[in-house]
């Protein structure tokens, strides 16, 4: 992924939002992230086109409703989030033909110190 998103030379907010945004970024990035765990890790799938994914998802903040305001993000409202940005990606991976180790070694979980 970092590959991807490098190649296109802009950052999350410049890729995903019409307009700049302050506020709700960090809901949107929850979404997209969970959203590409359960596509990569969960389903074993890969992009199969980097380009083709990079132009999907341009803008596609526009598509996903997050809950606005400040407080706690309700997790029906997040994970109708994820399933929108689900849906708009998922016909971008097909299913993965290499072992990825980082999926198979560990516990997906990691202490800091």
């Amino acid at each position: 992924m970092k590959m991807t998103f490098a190649r296109a030379g802009e950052s999350f907010t410049q890729i995903f939002f019409t307009e700049r945004q302050d506020n709700p970024v960090p809901r949107y990035f929850q979404a997209v992230f969970l959203a590409l765990y359960e596509l990569i890790i969960r389903r074993n799938l890969q992009i199969a086109d980097r380009d083709a994914f990079l132009h999907g998802i341009r803008k596609s903040a526009d598509h996903i409703n997050v809950q606005g305001g400040g407080g706690r993000w309700g997790a029906d409202s997040r994970s109708k989030a994820v399933d929108a940005a689900i849906g708009m990606y998922q016909k971008y991976f097909i299913p993965a033909t290499e072992v990825d180790p980082a999926k198979f070694f560990g516990s997906h979980s990691f202490r800091i110190c």
